[in-house]
């Protein structure tokens, strides 16, 4: 397991993944389940729940969640279950007569009243998911709003938050902890996803990611790897050999975007940074908060590597200006 991912995955890209390794790689869908659920049972079995209510979807979602009821169960804990959707895949009702074969509390209805002390597993809705939750699902997620569990276990994904996007149905819960697999998901780590998904732990099932030319690599900025890169870096003769970032933006109102923009570049290892700002007003503001930035006007942008352009832009016309 890891804490700190740096490899994202979208939806596409982790069905891909899930399908090679099965197909290509001989690793049945049952043994990837059963996987993702030891890792799911640990992060439960961590939070030292007194009972445990696992609600679990028609999908293979919900199969993890039916294997991780039942290795909790072998555990020792109180565990239940309620698996909702008329349409199980193969795989779903085979966790679930394994569960039941081992003696798991599977219940017909949700309970009034949450037990004291109970953690709560979502279960219902994975990567492969789109739009708002939809029938019994969204029936469990309104009775889970009005309850208050001593803590929630996401599988994968918090049910009703995009995976690649962030976006969160009103009634997404607040995970505690969200369990991801093999690779972490862009929607765990941007607003509004990110507030829903807790502490987020990646890992790893076994799963071969697919051959795929088109997919942008999308990566997590880790600020220890930033700093080590750093601090690797050779050390130069005078700062012109770290490179020149040009900045334009920061209107009278807005300073602050395109100062703190033009910050950050230096922070990251740019020797140089000029400033061209929207307002000659801007000039005081810079010089007052930073006065190791340079203030430039157009014609200093053509010696500069990179630039950073817009940040608390007000006026539009002063790129068009630029780009004549």
């Amino acid at each position: 397991m890891s804490r700190a991912p740096a490899t994202l995955w979208t939806a596409a890209r982790s069905l891909a993944a899930d399908v090679h390794t099965i197909a290509m790689h001989g690793a049945g869908s049952m043994v990837l389940m059963e996987r993702a659920a030891l890792a799911v049972s640990a992060a439960v079995d961590r939070l030292e729940p007194i009972a445990v209510l696992v609600v679990c979807g028609p999908g293979n979602n919900g199969g993890d969640g039916l294997a991780a009821a039942r290795q909790l169960h072998g555990r020792g804990h109180a565990v239940a279950v309620l698996s909702v959707g008329e349409r199980r895949g193969a795989n779903v009702e085979a966790q679930l007569r394994l569960a039941q074969a081992h003696g798991v509390t599977i219940l017909d209805a949700l309970p009034q009243r949450l037990a004291p002390g109970t953690v709560v597993v979502d279960a219902l809705l994975g990567t492969g998911s789109r739009g708002a939750p939809r029938g019994p699902i969204r029936d469990v997620l309104t009775w889970l709003a009005t309850q208050q569990p001593a803590a929630i276990v996401a599988v994968d994904v918090p049910s009703g938050v995009d995976v690649d996007s962030g976006r969160a149905d009103p009634l997404a819960p607040r995970a505690t902890i969200t369990v991801t697999f093999q690779a972490s998901k862009p929607g765990l780590h941007v607003t509004p996803g990110r507030d829903h998904a807790g502490e987020v732990i990646v890992a790893d099932i076994g799963l071969v990611d697919a051959p795929c030319e088109l997919e942008l690599e999308l990566e997590l900025i880790d600020p220890l790897a930033v700093a080590a890169w750093l601090a690797g870096l050779p050390r130069p003769e005078h700062k012109g050999m770290r490179g020149h970032v040009g900045v334009i933006g920061g209107s009278p109102g807005t300073p602050g975007a395109a100062i703190l923009a033009a910050t950050a570049a230096l922070r990251a290892g740019a020797g140089l940074v000029s400033l061209v700002a929207g307002d000659p007003s801007m000039d005081v503001a810079v010089i007052a908060s930073r006065p190791e930035l340079m203030l430039a006007r157009d014609e200093t942008l053509a010696a500069a590597d990179v630039l950073v352009v817009g940040p608390g832009l007000a006026d539009s016309s002063m790129l068009e200006r630029r780009s004549e």
